[in-house]
């Protein structure tokens, strides 16, 4: 399992609205009165020449040279996804899990 810390490397538009958090830049929530929580399951695997990281909750998938790198890139994706969500006040349509295949 691999623990999420991202490295926010996305467009523009959401680049203004960010913080840092340990040296690395992340997207700021909207500060609306709403918010989640919970765990998610992270699942890190190698394939070919590739760290590979798969979110099982929202079967959102990302790779990277290094683990940490795809580990990183996840945690943006996954930050992204949620903002637009609570800023499209459409939180109920998140949950999308793998596969069952990979939930081992």
């Amino acid at each position: 399992m691999l623990v999420v810390c991202s490295k926010f490397e996305d467009t523009k538009h959401i680049k203004q609205n960010t913080y840092k958090k340990r040296g690395i830049e992340m997207p700021a929530i909207p500060k609306k009165k709403k918010s989640m929580s919970g765990s998610i399951n992270i699942l890190g695997y190698k394939e070919r020449d590739y760290h590979i990281a798969h979110c099982l909750e929202f079967d959102l998938v990302s790779q990277g040279a290094t683990r940490k790198e795809a580990r990183d890139n996840l945690a943006s994706l996954i930050f992204s996804y949620l903002r637009f969500a609570i800023e499209n006040n459409i939180e109920q349509f998140t949950y999308h899990p793998a596969p069952k295949i990979y939930w081992g």
